[in-house]
Formats: C-alpha cells, sequence, structure tokens
C-alpha cells in the first residue's frame, strides 16, 4: 500500500484533515504532514486558532483552515460539505480533537460531552469523508486516542 504523504510529480499533493488542529498532537501532525509536501485541512472550534496555526505551516495555497465544533452534528456536516467542496478531496483524515472536562457536560443534542466529541462526532465526520477517502489511490484515517 503506498505512504499517505507521498508526493509525486504532476500530481496534486496529498490533502489531509486533521482535527483539533491548532495545538498540541493536531498541530505537530500538521506541520509533520505540511512538511513532506502535503496540502491540510486544520479543522479547529475558533477560526482565529485554527488561522494561527495555519500560519505556523510550511506556505502552501493547499491549507485552509475548516472551523466544526465536533459536539454538534450540524456543525459537522457543514463543515464536512465545505471540506468536499471546497478544494481537492481529501486522501487522509486524522481524528485527533478531544475533550476531558473536569465535570459533567453536555452537548447540544443532551448528549455528554466528551462522547459527543471524542467519538460520535469523529464518527460522523469519517463517515461523511469516507467515499472521498475511498476514492484516494491511499486514502487513510488515523484515529489518536490515549490511555
Amino acid at each position: 500500500m503506498p505512504p499517505m504523504v507521498a508526493v509525486r510529480a504532476g500530481q496534486a499533493p496529498p490533502l489531509v484533515v486533521v482535527t483539533g488542529a491548532n495545538r498540541g498532537i493536531g498541530l505537530h501532525a500538521c506541520r509533520w504532514l505540511a512538511a513532506r509536501g502535503a496540502g491540510v485541512v486544520l479543522v479547529a472550534r475558533d477560526r482565529g486558532a485554527g488561522e494561527s496555526a495555519r500560519q505556523s505551516l510550511e506556505p502552501s495555497p493547499h491549507h485552509r483552515v475548516v472551523v466544526c465544533d465536533l459536539a454538534d452534528p450540524e456543525s459537522v456536516q457543514g463543515a464536512a460539505t465545505e471540506i468536499l467542496e471546497g478544494g481537492p478531496a481529501p486522501t487522509g483524515l486524522v481524528n485527533n480533537a478531544a475533550v476531558l472536562p473536569q465535570e459533567l457536560r453536555v452537548g447540544p443534542l443532551g448528549v455528554e460531552l466528551q462522547m459527543a466529541v471524542n467519538h460520535l462526532g469523529h464518527f460522523l465526520l469519517t463517515r461523511l469523508l469516507h467515499p472521498a477517502l475511498r476514492e484516494a489511490p491511499a486514502g487513510r484515517v488515523v484515529t489518536v486516542t490515549s490511555r
């Protein structure tokens, strides 16, 4: 199976979607991917934080920020539409965003926030991007977890 970030002469660079892209592991993943020639879609809850992260990457016209609240299915649907209609189809998805509230918090649909963001939001985003990822020659989904 070819690597996810292979850049071939005469072809558009791979485009990788990264959630939680504005800090921590997500930001480091974006920097790693960008340094190897991939275009990166930085998914973040806050546009300003996402733009700041984008500015820290190797310059490329293929990088862009998409705002998404993974706890809100409508926001996830809108983000997926923006990703699919806003440029080339993604070849990879890194499900990285996570929350760890210190007390019980409930998201817009009445689901506990940690479950909504860390699991359900990523499941929905993966499902919505899946057809495009299956069409990619080396499409990949990477889910970041911790113990």
